[in-house]
């Protein structure tokens, strides 16, 4: 490098101009000096400076929001339903310990019981649990348990089937099918 070039800069200039030789010599000096200081805080956190500052990180809140979840576990259910002559008379069929569901329900608001029929035999069906009924049309439909939350809830229903005119005695597949979902929002 040529120093006389940089002889007639004034002494705030030669800092601004990177070909000035002194600077090196001073950038090295300034470079080992942090590293030194940087050694000594890390190897002795306790001459004065916390941990949090010889250590420094970052902070954050991680949030999660939780969905209401319902499932359904059928623990015994009959796979067929056996129509009598006796029933054709009568007009339905009486199925008084039919099906034992568990349910298990996360939402504070309760769950919903769905019911779908799966056979043309039914015009409509009465359901029973825990001393309340409802009746169904043909279409099926929804039962709410508004409140209700558990992971063991436990769920007898009975049933009633009305008989579609012409319906013959036989055995017949099971002619609903239950399931389960989760109230949000009551």
């Amino acid at each position: 490098m040529d120093t006389e070039k940089h002889a007639n800069l004034g002494e705030t200039d030669r800092y601004r101009d990177p070909g000035y030789p002194a600077r090196e010599g001073a950038n090295r000096r300034r470079a080992g000096l942090a590293a030194a200081f940087t050694l000594v805080f890390c190897l002795a956190p306790g001459l004065g400076m916390s941990n949090a500052l010889a250590f420094p990180g970052a902070n954050f809140t991680v949030g999660a929001t939780v969905l209401p979840r319902t499932a359904i576990v059928a623990r015994s259910a009959p796979p067929v339903l056996v129509i009598l002559p006796s029933d054709i008379e009568r007009g339905f069929v009486e199925v008084p310990v039919a099906a034992e569901y568990e349910i298990t329900s996360t939402s504070a608001d309760g769950f919903a019981l769905d019911f779908w029929p799966t056979t043309t035999v039914v015009s409509a069906i009465v359901v029973r649990s825990g001393g309340t009924e409802a009746l169904l049309d043909a279409n099926g439909g929804t039962i709410v348990q508004r409140g209700r939350r558990g992971l063991s809830i436990p769920l007898l229903l009975q049933y009633r089937f009305y008989l579609v005119p012409g319906t013959v005695p036989g055995r017949y597949p099971w002619p609903v099918h239950v399931d389960a979902r989760a109230l949000t929002g009551a």
